[in-house]
């Protein structure tokens, strides 16, 4: 609902509704679980990804920001960014395999997030649905590596 191309709501107006209502069914699970979103998403995927870190207890990377080069350039948008430590982590749903013009955008988008220095992850399904624990540990190192304490879990911006 509040993806980032022609977002249906925003996260004041869901909050708005949702302390507008009592006696719903679901209105306290949909209070929690708006203390969970994020703006900005571009695919239900990307914020399992998210969630699948961030209640890991892993920092809240920023959501599909804009990376610039040093002369102020743009070289691409990522899913999730840990800005602090040059780390991100994408998630590649089929399309970045199946599709050759998705898949040359990638290799043209990697090469260019490692000359800026940025340590690059990639997710797909079965690693968010079957092997969560190994994602959540590459990225914890990931970010070990790069100087995270590996206790302050505050926003990577």
């Amino acid at each position: 609902m509040m993806r980032r191309q022609h977002p249906l709501e925003t996260p004041e107006s869901l909050e708005e509704l949702l302390g507008s209502v009592r006696n719903i069914r679901g209105v306290i699970r949909a209070r929690n679980a708006l203390e969970l979103a994020e703006p900005n998403t571009d695919s239900p995927m990307e914020t399992l990804t998210r969630l699948l870190l961030v209640l890991a207890g892993l920092p809240t990377p920023d959501v599909n920001p804009e990376i610039f080069d040093d002369s102020g350039q743009y070289v691409c948008r990522s899913d999730l960014v840990y800005w602090q430590w040059r780390v991100v982590v994408e998630y590649d749903g089929d399309v970045h395999r199946t599709d050759r013009a998705t898949w040359q955008r990638d290799n043209e988008k990697r090469r260019h997030l490692a000359e800026l220095g940025f340590y690059p992850i990639y997710v797909t399904a079965d690693d968010v649905y079957k092997r969560p624990k190994e994602i959540i540990a590459h990225v914890r190192k990931a970010l070990r590596d790069r100087g995270w304490d590996g206790h302050s879990i505050e926003s990577a911006a």
